[in-house]
């Protein structure tokens, strides 16, 4: 199997898919449950394929340096991973209902999930 250099356009992309989840993220942060991460990471795993798998080690770190490395993010390197493996898994179903009832779930579930490392 060939790995697939990584170019300058890729890097790129990925900077930019990481400033577009940023930037909503602070834009939206004074409303209360507004939270557009989700959205986003589906949207990109769908349309970007694998560049999503260079995508969220960065938005992870990035978070971890805006915010600090608590324990709030640890949970981070497992729940945004879960996500984009989710839609991937289910990628073939192509319909905006399912990824709709997938994002409310994975939502539903994310403070359970969340809850792990504080156990």
């Amino acid at each position: 199997m060939k790995m697939k250099k990584i170019t300058v356009r890729d890097i790129t992309l990925i900077g930019m898919m990481v400033a577009v989840i940023e930037v909503c993220k602070a834009a939206l942060s004074f409303l209360p449950n507004i939270e557009l991460t989700t959205f986003w990471l589906i949207l990109f795993t769908l349309y970007f394929g694998r560049k999503i798998l260079l995508v969220i080690p960065v938005f992870i770190l990035i978070e971890g340096c805006i915010y600090g490395f608590g324990i709030w993010w640890i949970m981070y390197l497992y729940m945004w991973p879960l996500l984009v493996l989710l839609v991937w898994i289910f990628k073939k179903h192509g319909s905006v209902w399912f990824f709709s009832i997938l994002s409310g779930l994975f939502g539903l579930f994310f403070g359970f999930f969340c809850a792990i490392p504080y156990v």
